[in-house]
């Protein structure tokens, strides 16, 4: 029996979770110890209620300073997330050791993790990434523009990445773990599996030991979208407050001859309050995915 460990630091919504669950309960199965270290233990219990896993909350950065105008590589997220101080980095690589020590597990299993990476790196334990494409870029490259639809100067993009890098290796030679040479090298692996097909992958091209594994089921606990009788195309909906615009693409939904059931987690105005049996339905409760499309004749998503 091995222990293991999974690890969640970054990012929001449920797809996290989903993931980590899918994987952790079939390990249990299988007669292994596991841990979740997860960013969100407020909806932890939809996906580990009834379980034998532990749960533990990860070491996060609290402090939420503006975001930077414009994110446009991951350098720009990691820097408002704890990386953009030596004292912070170090604090955060300094409690997710902790945590290692504490827990000593036989291998992490990472979901956009990057400070359970480099902790890891410190004690030798093993690192297996387990993630969509965006959380895990491809280590010894570049920072990748994620907003190349918006011009924005080179040399800043580099800039930011190189106080990054100089942050880290600054916080490597206080630890005592490697250097790195881009920012992406925290992502060093001993195996990798990306959580989607290929054809979306930004880095496909330069993989070379990752393995695409498609998307994970969002739990079998999860209610199914009830389509009902009515009449029009079925569209299934998972859109999120924050998202700019959303009230209004709600509302263009509604208005439609569409049959629109899904999930929204927010308040709704009282104008696209769901209506009992009618064609406009959206749950504040997570729902089954997969199961709620094979009616649906087609999807609006935020963009998970």
């Amino acid at each position: 029996m091995s222990h293991i460990l999974f690890a969640w630091e970054l990012g929001e919504d449920l797809g996290h979770l989903a993931r980590i669950a899918v994987v952790a309960k079939e390990l249990v199965a299988r007669r292994h110890k596991v841990t979740v270290a997860v960013k969100d233990l407020s909806r932890a219990s939809l996906f580990f209620s009834g379980s034998d896993i532990q749960l533990m909350q990860s070491p996060v950065w609290l402090p939420r300073p503006r975001k930077p105008p414009l994110t446009k590589t991951m350098a720009d997220i990691l820097a408002y997330r704890g990386y953009g101080t030596v004292d912070g980095l170090t604090s955060l690589v300094q409690a997710w050791s902790s945590l290692l020590e504490v827990t000593a597990p036989d291998a992490v299993v990472i979901d956009y993790a990057p400070t359970a990476l480099l902790a890891a790196s410190r004690f030798n334990i093993p690192r297996v990434v387990f993630s969509n494409s965006f959380s895990f870029p491809q280590p010894g490259m570049p920072g990748q523009d994620i907003c190349p639809w918006i011009p924005a100067p080179l040399n800043v993009m580099r800039q930011k990445e190189r106080q990054i890098v100089d942050n880290i290796n600054t916080t490597a030679a206080r630890l005592g773990f490697q250097p790195v040479h881009h920012f992406s090298d925290v992502f060093k692996h001993e195996a990798a599996f990306i959580t989607e097909l290929p054809m979306f992958d930004s880095h496909r091209h330069y993989r070379q030991d990752a393995h695409y594994v498609g998307t994970t089921p969002s739990g079998d606990n999860f209610e199914t979208a009830d389509w009902g009788a009515v009449s029009g195309k079925r569209i299934f909906v998972y859109l999120k407050p924050s998202r700019p615009h959303v009230d209004t693409v709600l509302r263009l939904l509604k208005n439609s001859e569409a049959v629109v059931r899904g999930y929204f987690p927010g308040d709704l105005p009282p104008d696209l309050k769901p209506e009992t049996g009618g064609k406009f339905q959206l749950s504040n409760q997570p729902l089954n995915v997969e199961k709620s499309l094979v009616e649906a004749d087609g999807a609006v998503l935020h963009g998970a």
